[in-house]
This record gives structure tokens, sequence and C-alpha cells, in this order.
């Protein structure tokens, strides 16, 4: 009992410590045990056990629940111990915390939930206090510490993070069954990956919600959640209504954007808030925020940077209808932050100004209005934004009005790509619902009164938009493999090795002379459909161990996969060309399939490119600093110093680091090495 908060949560004050076991979990009993229990109670549907959610599931949640469940019952039989690790994929508000909560509630496993800020903690807590009155309810943040025993906790990424480098998780936390990871995009850091694994019991079930898995391939979150329970796009979640009707708006400022530069694969955000700041912007902004159609509609306007904001919120202020009310900025460190968002949700207050801080996980179905000063290239920064006006409330419609300097160096992604990624071009202000979904570039319902053409001098709004992978026709010939390889490898999280998943490989993005464009639309342009069963067939043409390897991840994510091909490629390129027919055989597999070469199945010892590729790789190997430790991996777990090592072992006795950390420059050295072998073909 020492973990018992010092004050316990207003809702826990009416029962005694001896009634505050409101979860019937048996936290002292092994994890097993408890597991079963869980699943018996969660077949018990009539259970007098277990607490009872007042939320009733929408049909598209009670399908996603009974994957879940699935999930619950499959934990038990895993063959190889392995800690079940499992993802959902939801559009932003279909409702993840409902399903949490009807987990909580049937299983009645003791539960940590973690998310993203303490808004969303506050956000989480009165959810998970309306849907499950009867259980308590904690939080754990630097504010409050208000841990709940046989109940449900809520924390931040980052207390976590700073608990489990101090060592003092309370127990109450660490005795979990169930670990929910929200917004678990977030969770992909080094730290939180680690105390996730560790903090808490090896059997313990950690389920990821998110509706943006990845920022990356390195950072895509099927790689540390293997799992996938169940994921539903955006174009899905349009086809089945359950998210509001959209309307879009692009307007163009005559303001050169070229000046804007990219930063780590987006525009840099200060030159941009800078050249976003001048007085035709904030007049567009005046002339749709207030223009008469949408003057009573609650309003988010997204700002690229601090500054921008700060200086659109005097201008609003100062020029603002006499009878409408001020608009509030709202930032990171605003002191009264909730209270003007509680002050939104009660149209106190009707228009909000900010930078991407409020944006992930706040909700407001009132919310109707986007007025975009912060385009993006990223598809996670644009969905999150996006769909802050896409909550469903009823039939109403939202609208989106972008804002955009002329010249861009790249066109931003659009609410359209997202939702109708089909769409040849778009209309201002078709209507994107259900019914376009379907019917994508036919005729679409029209809005009959468009706000005024040219609201604001030097500010056009355009009537129509083609998509940005519609601009320019590609030079890529679809049929020339060795130029479609080139492209893959401008992007340098692209492995062909090592590719990502479907998933994470859709959100990449691809700079080359012969093709610039989003992953999708190159597999369009090769002939391929964006689904992973059409990806698959694409790498199986290109990169044909790559496929196999992803193949493999799916059956052992532990990423042993094709030992003995990489054991062999890295023997043949260190030690030279191998000795005997048989060992040459297999090397001209392995190469072919890795670098793509075309050799002769007859006489592949001929072919003298062959011969100085490995030569220059020697060289690559040979310019490592001797005490590299990607180096001393390879050497030592091939053998080249002695008897050959594992990598736990390596770990152990020779660089005495995390068995983790060795497994990651033993995979860091053979993407160099397969770089290398690529660039020289």
């Amino acid at each position: 009992m020492s973990n018992l908060p010092v004050a316990l949560d207003m809702q826990t004050k009416n029962a005694s410590i001896g009634d505050a076991r409101l979860l019937p979990d048996i936290i002292d009993s092994p994890m097993p045990s408890r597991l079963v229990s869980a699943v018996m109670r969660l077949d018990d549907s009539v259970s007098q056990d277990v607490p009872h959610s007042t939320r009733e599931l929408r049909p598209i949640q009670a399908c996603v629940f009974e994957d879940v469940s699935d999930f619950v019952r499959n934990s038990l039989v895993n063959e190889d111990g392995a800690t079940p690790y499992g993802r959902i994929i939801l559009p932003p508000r279909t409702g993840k915390t409902v399903i949490a909560g009807q987990l909580i509630a049937r299983t009645g496993l003791t539960t940590t939930f973690i998310t993203n800020t303490l808004t969303l903690v506050e956000q989480a807590y009165r959810s998970l206090r309306e849907q499950l009155p009867d259980v308590l309810i904690g939080r754990f943040t630097g504010e409050r510490e208000e841990i709940v025993p046989y109940g449900v906790n809520i924390t931040t990424y980052e207390m976590m993070n700073r608990r489990w480098k101090s060592g003092v998780i309370p127990q109450a936390i660490r005795s979990s069954a169930l670990v929910i990871a929200d917004e678990a995009h977030h969770a992909l850091t080094d730290c939180r990956l680690d105390y996730l694994r560790s903090a808490f019991d090896p059997q313990s079930l950690r389920l990821a919600l998110t509706a943006t898995p990845n920022y990356d391939a390195h950072k895509a979150l099927g790689r540390f959640f293997p799992a996938l329970v169940h994921e539903l796009s955006l174009q899905e979640a349009i086809s089945l209504e359950l998210l509001a009707p959209l309307r879009v708006w692009v307007a163009e400022v005559d303001v050169d954007g070229s000046v804007v530069t990219l930063k780590q694969g987006d525009y840099h955000e200060e030159t941009l808030g800078r050249i976003m700041s001048a007085a035709p912007f904030f007049k567009a902004v005046e002339t749709f925020r207030y223009d008469e159609q949408n003057r009573h509609t609650p309003c988010l306007i997204t700002c690229s940077s601090r500054q921008q904001a700060y200086d659109l919120s005097k201008y609003l202020n100062a020029h603002h209808p006499r009878h409408a009310p001020p608009p509030k900025l709202i930032l990171g460190d605003t002191s009264d932050r909730e209270r003007i968002l509680e002050f939104f949700d009660k149209n106190v207050i009707d228009t909000l100004i900010s930078v991407n801080v409020l944006v992930e996980g706040w909700d407001a179905p009132s919310c109707k209005l986007l007025i975009d000063l912060a385009p993006s290239l990223s598809v996670v920064k644009a969905t999150q934004k996006f769909c802050r006006v896409l909550t469903r409330d009823e039939d109403k419609e939202a609208r989106i009005f972008m804002i955009l300097p002329r010249n861009l160096i790249r066109s931003p992604v659009m609410p359209m790509e997202l939702l109708v990624p089909d769409l040849e071009g778009y209309d201002a202000g078709d209507l994107l619902d259900a019914r376009s979904a379907k019917r994508k570039a036919t005729e679409l319902s029209k809005l009959k009164h468009h706000p005024r053409t040219h609201p604001v001098e030097d500010v056009e709004l355009k009537s129509r938009i083609l998509l940005v992978h519609r601009v320019e026709k590609p030079l890529l010939n679809p049929k020339d493999d060795v130029r479609i390889r080139s492209v893959f490898g401008s992007n340098p999280l692209f492995s062909p090795l090592y590719p990502c998943k479907f998933s994470g490989f859709r959100n990449l993005f691809f700079r080359h002379a012969l093709f610039t464009g989003r992953a999708d639309h190159l597999l369009r342009h090769l002939g391929y459909r964006p689904s992973s069963a059409s990806y698959m067939q694409m790498l199986a043409r290109l990169f044909p161990s790559g496929a196999a390897n992803v193949i493999l991840a799916e059956k052992n994510p532990s990423g042993d996969d094709c030992e003995n091909d990489r054991r062999t490629l890295i023997e043949a390129t260190l030690s030279g060309l191998p000795s005997n027919d048989t060992e040459k055989r297999r090397f001209q597999e392995i190469w072919r399939a890795v670098g793509g070469l075309s050799v002769t199945d007859e006489n592949p010892e001929d072919d003298l490119d062959q011969l100085q590729m490995i030569t220059a790789l020697r060289h690559l190997l040979g310019s490592w600093l001797v005490d590299d430790p990607r180096l001393k991996v390879l050497l030592l777990h091939y053998g080249f110093e002695g008897e050959e090592q594992n990598l736990t072992e390596i770990a152990d006795n020779a660089l005495y680091l995390p068995p983790d950390e060795v497994r990651k420059l033993h995979r860091e050295a053979l993407i160099l090495i397969e770089k290398a072998l690529l660039s020289m073909v």
C-alpha cells in the first residue's frame, strides 16, 4: 500500500482502502494466470465480476473491439513466449479512447495509459471517468501524482521517461497487465521503447493506438508493435461516413515562396512563418474567418511559427468584427490553456490561433472551420491538422481554407490527397464525403455560394487545384528497372535489403530527376495499385531479397531473417571471390538479389565488374577506423578474428554494450555494405 497517493482523486474519497479494488485483476498472481482470467471475463459478457462501460460502441468500433479481443486471446498461445505488442491504426476522431475503455472494462486488467501531453492526459481522464464510473482513474504527471491501485493510471511519455531514468516508477504502474501507448508514434525513441519493454512484466499486453503510425522507415510503428490488430484508413473512414463531410479552398498570395528551404523533409518553419506574416496573408485570414458563411462557425487557425502566431493574434484582435469574440492565442506554455479550451467548448471563445502544439489529440466537434497558415510536406502533420475539423457532428460540414505563397519548392499535402487520393483535380468548394469517395472524379455536389474570388489585393482564390502527383509528368520509364532503383535510392530511408512495410513506405518522398513525388504516386506510375499486395509484387520484381526479408520479418520480428544469405555475402566481400564452384554460384545468386547485377549463369567469374566492386568494397571496409564498433561486430560475428561469436556474446564479452545496441550496430554495418554495393552497380 506504500504506492497509494497522498490524496486520492475525488471519485475514491467515499471508498475505503479495502473497497478500492474495483478492477478484478489479481496483481500478485503470475501474469499468465492474470491473462487467462482476463480472457474468461472477456468471453463472459454478462459477468458481474467486471465493471461495465457507459458507452455503446458504434458498429465500426465494435469491429475493432472484436479484433482487440482476438489479440488478447492470442496472447495466451504465443509459442515463443514473446511479449505481445499490438497496434491499432484508426483515423483521428473515430473513438480510440472509447475502444480502450471498453477493453479495460471487459478484461478487468489494471492498466497504464500513456499519452503525449498534459492536455491529452486530462482529456483521457475525463473520457475514461465518464465511461468507467466504477473504476479508479489516477493521473501520474509532474503536476499530479494521484496514483491509484487496481485501476487505470494515466501518464505521459516524458513523465515515464524521467521516472525510468531515476528508477522510481511506482509499483502500481509497474504491475499493470495492460499498457496502452496512445499517440504511439511518439513512443518510438530509444528511451521510451526501453521502458515500454522493461518497466512492466514481460508478458503484459502492450497496445499501441495511433492515427499516424509512421514518421519514416526507421520510425515505423510496425517494427516495434508487430501485431497489426486493426487498421482503418482515412479513405475507408470517409466512405463509412465516420468523418464530417468537407469542403476545401486554396488561396495563393503573391509573395515568393521559393526562398523557403527544406529541413528534415519539410518546409523550414521559421522562414515559412516569416514570409507568411505579410499583410495580404493576415488580411486573407480576416476575410475568410469573418465571411458571412463562416462568421458563426468555431474556428482553428494554424500557424507555422510562434512569431507568426503572435503577430496574427495581434492583428485579428485589432480587426475582428465588433460583435465577435476576440481570438485567443494558445501555445505550449500558455498558463491558462485548459481554461481557454473550456471556453472554446462553451462557445465563449470562437477562434483559436495555434502552432502545431494544439493540433494533436485535441477534440472539439463544434470546430468546423480550419484556416491553415502552416502548409506542410509531412503526411503525419497534415493528417493530424486536417482531422481536427473532421469530427462528425451530426451532418455539419467542415471547411478548410489553405493560404499559400507562390512558388513553394514542393506542393504541400492537401486534404484531397488524404481523403480521395485518386482525384486528378479538385474544384474549390467540392464536397468530399462518402459519395465523392465512391464517385471520385465525377461531378460532385457544389456549394452554391463561394467566398469572393478576390477577397484581398494580391490574393487569388484558386477555382481548380491539380494535385501534386498530377502536375509534373515523370520522365521515369516504368520498365527501366535500373533507373527505377536509382529513384528508390534517392531516399536514404528506403533500404533495398530491409525495406519497410507498406504502411511505412507509403509516407516516403522521393526526389530524383526522373521522378519526384510520394511513394504511393510512384507505385501508380510503375503500374501498381497503392496497396500492400501490389507493394510486395513491386519489391519481388526490383528487390527480391528485400521482399523475402519483409515476408520473413512478419514471422520473425527479431530481425534474424536471411541470416545465411547475409553471412555468405559478408564473407565473400570481406575475403574476395569464393574459391569453389558451389560457393561461386551461391555468391552469384545473392549478389544478383541484392544489387540487381546482371551476370551469366554459365560463367559468373568472367564478370570483371564483380571483382572490381569487391575490391572497392574491401577498400570501403578498410577505410573504417580500426576501433569502429560496426567493423568490430562484423569481424567478431563472422569469425575473422578467431572463433565466431553471436551478437549477445559480443555485447557481453567484447563491446560491453546492451545486446540491442550491438544488434543495431550489426544492422547498420550491413546496410552500409549494401548501399556501397548498390552505389557501384
